[in-house]
């Protein structure tokens, strides 16, 4: 039975001796996420590929990569969720990718996954209704067309498709790509269900989903927006027996604050300080408006983890997503208490230790990119 039927025929495999050193304590107990998982400042760039659903978030990641020279970005697979015109998404991505100097970066897209598949049985909330108002319109805050999309962004893409691009660029450098989730889980779940051997092949996988505390849910009451989108999608993921993954969900993404991050990068005078600086605004005032205190920078937040683990606290546990629950469909449920007996098959970010230096790092990330609009 395959994830889009409601289930997953990838079960998670026994844990490598590296595995065990790489998420620590076996007893789950939180931890400073440092070791294998993150990168060295005395190695190569990561090579990173990004799974994005290019919204305002998503952009402020993929600009965090493009501006770190610890990282070494491959492409960007381009997946259903905040829009559902996958090309016009495509077209975010592409523009992105010209602001930062990087036009010539592969980009493919995705499938659009059936509707029903993250909306079955499930009660969506005033706000997940309204999540299309928190990105605008073209999905960029509003900007887009200011900072010169156009037409042309809608062509050129990568000949594969988003789940045969992860594949193929993986078994091309096997155990050498990061794939870096800041979507719905369609295309790796969709590569997995063709490629059995996946797991095996990536180095290690960072997703931005779910909720595990006070935060529960963004999409309903009980689920994020990315699981609750495609809550078979990952749960295949989450069981597929990959080495090292992480997660970054709600919980943590609110430890950050776009106003705080934009301000700083608009003081930094730099050259895409005041695209940041527009590309949020739409996002954080349609956030005030909801009664928030804050506009988390969520997708921000994987990257960041890639390049400073050091920053970050973490638990290692057993995380998996609810496919059928009447009100819970798209919930993640970690057994932090060990209760099912089942491996632990992830890392949660649980704390930004020092929230100052997150923002220093993106400041000077932004800092280090030319514009191109050519």
């Amino acid at each position: 039975m395959s994830w889009r039927e409601g289930g997953t025929s990838l079960l998670a495999s026994p844990a490598s001796a590296e595995t065990e050193a790489w998420v620590g304590r076996r007893d789950g107990a939180t931890t400073a996420s440092v070791g294998l998982a993150g990168f060295s400042s005395d190695g190569p760039a990561r090579r990173i590929l990004i799974d994005t659903d290019p919204g305002v978030d998503d952009a402020l990641a993929i600009l965090l990569a493009s501006g770190s020279s610890e990282l070494k970005l491959e492409g960007l697979s381009i997946a259903f969720g905040n829009g559902k015109d996958i090309a016009a998404l495509g077209s975010n991505a592409k523009l992105l990718l010209r602001l930062a100097g990087l036009a010539e970066t592969p980009v493919a897209l995705g499938a659009q996954p059936d509707l029903h598949d993250g909306e079955a049985g499930a009660m969506v909330s005033r706000e997940g209704m309204k999540k299309a108002l928190v990105h605008g319109e073209d999905h960029m805050g509003n900007v887009s067309a200011k900072y010169g999309k156009d037409a042309s962004d809608r062509t050129g893409f990568h000949e594969l498709a988003a789940p045969e691009f992860i594949y193929e660029t993986c078994k091309c450098s096997p155990r050498e790509i990061t794939l870096v989730c800041i979507g719905p889980l369609h295309n790796l779940a969709a590569a997995l269900d063709s490629h059995p051997d996946l797991p095996q092949l990536l180095r290690e996988v960072v997703i931005m989903g779910g909720a595990f505390g006070e935060r529960r849910g963004n999409r309903t009451p009980s689920a994020e927006a990315n699981f609750f989108d495609g809550p078979e999608a990952a749960q295949a993921v989450l069981t597929a027996g990959f080495e090292r993954l992480v997660l970054a969900g709600l919980d943590i993404t609110h430890q950050t604050d776009m106003l705080v991050l934009r301000k700083e990068c608009l003081e930094s005078g730099s050259a895409l300080s005041q695209f940041v600086w527009d590309l949020c605004e739409n996002f954080i005032n349609v956030y005030h408006d909801w009664g928030e205190t804050l506009a988390p920078a969520h997708d921000a937040v994987p990257i960041m983890y890639l390049l400073r683990p050091d920053l970050f606290e973490s638990q290692n546990v057993r995380v998996e997503v609810e496919t059928r629950g009447e009100i819970t469909r798209g919930m993640s449920i970690a057994d932090w208490k060990g209760q099912w007996g089942k491996e632990r098959n992830c890392t949660v970010l649980r704390r930004i230790r020092d929230r100052d230096e997150f923002y220093r790092v993106f400041v000077r990330a932004i800092a280090r990119l030319p514009v191109s609009r050519n």
